[in-house]
Order: C-alpha cells, then sequence, then structure tokens
C-alpha cells in the first residue's frame, strides 16, 4: 500500500508546516523497541532525543522535507561496547544521509539511464535538486550484482581508451542486462570465464579468432552464433565493394535502360515510312529533342568514314531518317 511517508510502520506524521519554496513535514518514530546497531538486542531506553532534515520526493513542483524526531537508546548489553546508540531507520534513510531511500532510488535511475550531464538536466526538470557527480556517485555506489546462470551469452568488444585499450563485455540476452565486463579481449580470459559458467548453451559473437579461439576451449558444447549486427556490417561492406570496383559497368547498364536511350533505339529501329507519323504523334519539339544525339552520332560517324563502303551507305540512310524526322516535325508545326 502506497503512503505519504515512505515507512508508516516505523514513522507517525505529528504536522506538516508550508513554506514559499517547500513543505515541511514533521514527522517521530513510533517504535516501542529498538535494536542496538552493534549486538542486535532490543532496547527501550531512551537516551535522547535529536532532529535530522532529511529531503523526500518532491510534491509536483514543490521541495518536500522531512524534520526526523528521531532519539538515542542506552544498550543494556554488558557485554556490548556500545553503550549508546542512535536509531536506526533502515527503510527511510541510511545512516547520515541527506535524503530518504527513495528520493536515492529515483536518482540512481536517472543515473543509470542518463548518465552525468544529461540525468542532471532531466532531474532537474523532475524538480530533484542534484548535479552531475552525484548522479555518478550514486551509480558507483549501487552494488554489483553476482552474475546469475546464464543461457544465451552475447560477446563483443568494447573500448576503454580508443586505438589503445580494448575489453570485453558480456551480456545476458535472455534478460537483456550486462552480467560482466572483462579487462582484455584475449581468448584466455573469455575461456577463463566461460569454464565458470558451465550453464552457457549460445554464444553470439562477432568473427574475431580470439573470442572464437575461447569460446571453443571454454565451452565445446554450446552452440556459436554470428551476431546480427556483424553480418549485417559485413554484408554492407561487401555490397559497397562491389559497387566500387564495378561502378563502370553499373554506370552503362543505367545509360541502356535510361528513357533517352530508348528513344534513340526506337528511332534507329522505325522505318522512314513511319517517322512523319512518330512525328505529328509526339510534337515537333519531343523529335527535335530526341534526334538531337542521333544526328549528332551520325555526323560523326559520317566524317570519320567520308561516307564509302557499305558501312557509310547505311549511316547515311539512318541520318537521312533523323533529318526527315526533323523536317516533318517542322512541316507539322507549321
Amino acid at each position: 500500500m502506497k503512503t505519504l511517508l515512505p515507512n508508516p510502520a516505523v514513522l507517525s506524521l505529528e504536522k506538516i508546516v508550508p513554506h514559499t519554496d517547500a513543505i515541511i513535514m514533521v514527522v517521530t518514530t513510533s517504535r516501542p523497541q529498538v535494536p542496538c546497531p552493534e549486538c542486535q538486542q532490543l532496547s527501550s531506553r531512551v537516551h535522547s532525543r535529536y532532529q535530522r532534515s532529511v529531503i523526500d520526493l518532491p510534491w509536483g513542483e514543490i521541495t518536500v522535507r522531512l524534520e526526523l524526531q528521531t532519539r538515542k537508546f542506552f544498550c543494556d548489553n554488558d557485554e556490548c561496547r556500545q553503550r549508546i546508540f542512535c536509531e536506526r531507520l533502515p527503510e527511510v534513510v541510511v545512516p547520515y544521509g541527506r535524503q530518504t531511500i527513495r528520493f536515492n532510488k529515483l536518482l540512481t535511475a536517472v543515473g543509470f539511464a542518463l548518465g552525468g550531464r544529461a540525468g542532471e538536466r532531466l532531474a532537474s526538470d523532475l524538480y530533484l535538486p542534484s548535479g552531475a557527480r552525484t548522479l555518478l556517485r550514486r551509480i558507483y555506489d549501487e552494488p554489483v550484482s553476482k552474475a546469475e546462470e546464464v543461457r544465451i551469452l552475447g560477446v563483443d568488444d568494447f573500448t576503454f581508451r580508443k586505438g589503445q585499450r580494448y575489453g570485453t563485455i558480456l551480456v545476458d540476452l535472455e534478460q537483456r542486462r550486462v552480467i560482466d565486463l572483462l579487462p582484455d579481449r584475449e581468448g584466455p580470459t573469455h575461456e577463463g570465464w566461460l569454464k565458470s559458467h558451465p550453464e552457457v548453451e549460445f554464444i553470439t559473437r562477432d568473427q574475431a579468432l580470439a573470442y572464437a579461439d575461447g569460446a571453443t576451449k571454454g565451452a565445446p558444447h554450446a552452440v556459436q552464433v554470428a551476431d546480427r549486427f556483424h553480418l549485417l556490417k559485413n554484408l554492407v561492406e561487401a555490397i559497397e565493394n562491389l559497387v566500387r570496383h564495378r561502378s563502370s559497368v553499373l554506370r552503362d547498364a543505367a545509360l541502356e535502360v535510361s528513357p533517352r536511350r530508348q528513344t534513340e533505339m526506337m528511332l534507329f529501329a522505325y522505318p522512314e515510312s513511319r517517322i512523319a507519323g512518330l512525328a505529328s504523334f509526339l510534337g515537333p519539339k519531343i523529335m527535335r529533342l530526341a534526334a538531337a544525339p542521333c544526328r549528332h552520332r551520325i555526323q560523326k560517324s559520317s566524317a570519320a568514314s567520308t561516307g564509302a563502303g557499305p558501312a557509310g551507305s547505311a549511316e547515311s540512310r539512318i541520318g537521312a531518317h533523323t533529318f526527315a524526322t526533323e523536317n516533318a516535325s517542322r512541316s507539322v508545326c507549321v
């Protein structure tokens, strides 16, 4: 059940004091007995009382502060060296803490999601006063969870310093979370980690020989799979190399299927009797534009052969078709 206080089982709300820039909640502790942090023996003898100021989650745009009226107790265990101890509230605030646990948990989530500077900007928008270094400290203070049993393992490298030092990142692909970081990307390091985790059944990796050797020796029973990212990356690189080396062939193929080339071939294939009809159908301007490249090539070829031989006769005939097309276009235009 969600309540206004962090832990209503141990806290009691006395009053709420509104201010111009914050809301102050005066809270007292309500447990009749408190365990000693040294020997864990319960004590009910109160030594004194003191006040702690702790920041809690904001109410919309308003900062909330808890004024905790906490106590000090006598330890009645004669064998305990802790004669007087402060009351602990492990579900509300850590010892010497200035923010509640749920406040710090939210800051830690922001830090893990965005990091330092970007997290600081988001925290400011959420009215959570915090700096970039504070968010990074929350990440560093978070306890590292031990690697659980992993069935499908993802392996890839990352850089500590680009071009100088690399490491290996291990990911549980079923849980979609990082489970370990290795100090290098050498085969023996990867092999040693796999031998300590014999439950791995599938390994997805790139084509690095060190990872292949480590996976083969460390988990010979596991199925090795090339991950999708590197497969697509290699495919893109292969296509780019092919296009780069065959660019002239591709350019010629593009010219062959271009509309201008198709028009030229059509003019060469049409008999002379149908050119005038084609001119009247398409219009004079289109025919002149289509015939221009053909006439240019015919004139160059005629100048080279000077009209001699069968080839020259054929070119002269094609040139005549082209000029007839232009004349017919002009006559239709008139």
